[in-house]
């Protein structure tokens, strides 16, 4: 689940590092072990600086020594190679000229393009499949000199989740994107004070630089901006079995952001009625209800819930601020331990039967914890509504989810799932209403059924 970001402005804008570091701290959502940038000044070098955690780890000093009106930024979630930073993007190529690349999905067949590399005098260093993705598109390179067709290369070659930035020298930025479309990229423009070009995962960074939306980065496109700000685009890969990852607007995008033209705030309220629907067939609401989120991804579908009931909503489950999100933490110790420091319950639920929405239950960890908390705060009843439907399967295209037995749902039935997280009742919608309410039916659903793209 990473995020990218390039930038493409006038030659007068030296220092494009400056807005490449603000749009990574609006994706810092979708990454927090390490962040980088890489920048390509007037004389054609490339500066590149990364830190371990949060965006905002850069120091001053960091930012201002990366020169140039060309850039492109990344934080890191790591899925694919471990959480160092010398796994951190962007990778760095010096041939057959100086590329930088970055990278927001995973590699699913990351040791056939290692052996494909290795027989072509090609060693891979870490083992991280950002390197293999950057020397492929090197080898491509060295042998085509021609951006579209590195890129086709790549595409071929590649099983996964993709979109992907390049710098490459005395050319100028490349942006492209897997043929599924699996994981988001979007392009935006401006003219003040510098004519300039983006690309990011999500629409928040545009709309916090002041960029207006141009369009997605379609599946199996590419697009060039090169050092005159002339944008060529390109099909490499022309289908159209699209399968937009289900889980950018049920957890991992900002609410503020628009993924595939479909607003993310929108589509959780859908989800929120959607559910509404469901427990209104069910008789469970009585004059102690209540609705709660679980902040802040269930917040949004626990308004439309609440209302489409004519139920109470409060928010009695406080977040604190300043700890990262658990879900993209590596170990359950790390998840469970910050959990407690997230979020707390107030002694408002005595009594109360709780409807306690929440945008998934993955592992379970986080739903356990807080009805634990609900319970000794006194609560009466507490009824369980995910937004997502059950998650049963692995992710092989950038979410950390490696094991189906690390999963709540993996062949356990409704019964027991709640006696497991201690709830009385528990919601689900089902795929169908997930997909009607998010307003899209080419979907990513590998985690919810077990079947994938590219299988």
């Amino acid at each position: 689940m990473c995020s990218v970001v390039g930038i493409v402005s006038e030659k007068e804008n030296k220092k494009i590092a400056y807005d490449i570091y603000d749009a990574l701290l609006s994706l810092q959502h979708r990454g927090q072990d390490a962040a980088g940038i890489a920048t390509l000044d007037l004389n054609e070098k490339i500066h590149f600086k990364k830190v371990e955690g949060l965006a905002l780890n850069f120091s001053k000093k960091d930012i201002a020594d990366l020169n140039g009106n060309i850039g492109l930024g990344h934080t890191r979630y790591s899925t694919a190679g471990s959480a160092k930073l010398e796994n951190a993007h962007p990778y760095l190529i010096n041939y057959p000229v100086s590329i930088a690349v970055a990278c927001n999905g995973d590699t699913q067949n990351y040791e056939e393009i290692k052996k494909f590399l290795k027989e072509k005098g090609v060693f891979l260093q870490t083992d991280c499949d950002i390197e293999a993705i950057a020397k492929l598109f090197a080898y491509a390179y060295s042998k085509s000199k021609d951006v579209f067709q590195s890129a086709s290369f790549v595409m071929k070659k590649i099983i996964g989740a993709y979109s992907i930035i390049c710098i490459i020298q005395n050319k100028g930025l490349l942006a492209f994107r897997d043929p599924y479309g699996i994981r988001p990229m979007v392009m935006g423009k401006k003219s003040s004070p510098h004519d300039s070009y983006i690309f990011a995962s999500e629409s928040v960074a545009l709309d916090c630089l002041d960029y207006k939306r141009v369009c997605n980065v379609k599946p199996g496109e590419a697009i060039f901006i090169d050092r005159d700000l002339q944008c060529t685009r390109k099909m490499i890969c022309n289908q159209d079995k699209k399968a937009h990852c289900m889980f950018e607007w049920v957890y991992l995008a900002r609410p503020d952001s628009i993924i595939e033209d479909i607003s993310v705030y929108g589509a959780r309220e859908n989800l929120g009625k959607k559910l509404a629907q469901i427990v209104k067939q069910k008789n469970i609401v009585d004059e102690n209800s209540i609705v709660v989120p679980v902040p802040d991804s269930g917040r949004t579908a626990a308004i439309t819930f609440a209302e489409e009931l004519n139920i109470k909503y409060r928010d009695y489950i406080i977040k604190n601020r300043y700890i990262a999100r658990t879900f993209i933490m590596h170990t359950d110790e790390m998840r469970n331990k910050n959990i407690k420091l997230k979020l707390n319950v107030t002694s408002d639920v005595k009594d109360k039967t709780i409807f306690l929405v929440d945008d998934s239950i993955v592992r379970g960890n986080t739903a356990r914890k807080i009805t634990k908390m609900l319970r000794k705060k006194g609560a009466k009843k507490i009824i369980f509504v995910s937004a997502c439907p059950k998650i049963i399967s692995t992710c092989k295209y950038g979410i950390n989810i490696s094991t189906k037995e690390e999963l709540i749902a993996h062949e356990k039935t409704i019964e027991e799932i709640k006696k497991d997280i201690s709830v009385d009742e528990l919601i689900y919608p089902s795929i169908d209403d997930l997909k009607e309410s998010l307003g899209i039916d080419k979907l990513c659903t590998g985690c919810l059924t077990g079947k994938y793209p590219y299988v």
